[in-house]
């Protein structure tokens, strides 16, 4: 670039960073209308429970047996985050909005590579906003947002085909969500059949990653002796 000569902006990468501001005002206001202190809500009592227990005794203690039906990573995650900031549910919280704001901001992302009309970019973007069950899950102590982002970080990677975010995104997800094996199923049968017609070694290797993504989930498996902890 010459001296003096001004950058070149991109009206289209202008147009997603505004978009992406406007998501965030929108669901920061979302959120502090409806009250980032209230009390729990449904499922988060217990779930919050856990992540204190996580977070009060060593992690290999706490894998033997909790009350929770879901794999561990949710709890860890959230754990560590408390034993830094605190363990309140306002903290916690912050942790949940900080990953919704990630998670939508994939979305916006590949919605508006992959859609032809911007007016349905935010149409969907808005109607996924403004769903009541997207803004108690990007609020509040549940264990369905980190899933989501580790689904929007699968589908990133595999748009730009980088086998590393695909790999930790399905091992991720599978630790946050059992269920989310049919994603990274999904994920693997795309990869393969890119293999089969174009016989390039990396589609090969991101397919035997990511069935070895769900390793660690195989060993929580046999520790519990099926896929939920004992209790």
């Amino acid at each position: 670039m010459l001296v003096g000569q001004r950058p070149h902006v991109d009206a289209d990468e202008v147009g997603l960073a505004g978009l992406l501001v406007a998501h965030l005002i929108v669901g920061g206001a979302i959120a502090l209308l409806l009250g980032i202190a209230r009390p729990p809500w449904g499922d988060e009592r217990h779930i919050v429970e856990t992540v204190r227990m996580f977070a009060r005794q060593p992690i290999w203690a706490s894998l033997q047996d909790y009350w929770e039906v879901t794999p561990p990573l949710t709890y860890i995650v959230f754990a560590t985050w408390g034993n830094i900031f605190g363990l309140d549910y306002s903290t916690l919280r912050i942790l949940t909005l900080l990953i919704a704001f990630g998670t939508h901001a994939m979305f916006a992302w590949l919605l508006w590579r992959l859609s032809i009309s911007r007016i349905m970019v935010f149409a969907t973007l808005g109607t996924m906003l403004l769903n009541p069950y997207t803004i108690g899950l990007s609020l509040f102590v549940f264990t369905d947002m980190p899933m989501l982002c580790c689904l929007m970080l699968l589908l990133f990677g595999l748009y730009s085909s980088n086998t590393a975010i695909m790999v930790v995104a399905s091992l991720c997800g599978l630790l946050f969500r059992q269920y989310f094996i049919f994603a990274v199923v999904a994920v693997g049968v795309v990869t393969f059949a890119r293999y089969v017609s174009g016989r390039k070694t990396e589609d090969l290797l991101r397919f035997v990653l990511l069935t070895a993504s769900a390793i660690p989930l195989l060993m929580l498996a046999i520790l519990w002796h099926g896929l939920a902890p004992p209790s």
